[in-house]
């Protein structure tokens, strides 16, 4: 599985769920590290709707929206 190899060393406890007392986000450098950018676009990106605009944008029959979402349209 493609994800599978972008993914850095992980164990299992890395990824469980903490009592909110002991919770921490993810390190900064998630933001901006090349493989989670391709992590996050193959496991959620791509594979569900994105909300790109709201209905007020379309006022009239047959208006369209366009956008890309991670290079696809």
């Amino acid at each position: 599985m493609a994800s599978q190899r972008i993914l850095p060393d992980m164990m299992a406890e890395d990824l469980a769920i903490q009592p909110l007392e002991q919770a921490y986000t993810i390190p900064a450098s998630w933001y901006t590290v090349p493989r989670f950018h391709e992590l996050d676009k193959e496991a959620i990106f791509c594979k569900s709707w994105q909300h790109i605009s709201h209905l007020s944008t379309l006022q009239n029959l047959g208006d369209q929206f366009i956008a890309n979402v991670t290079g696809n349209p």
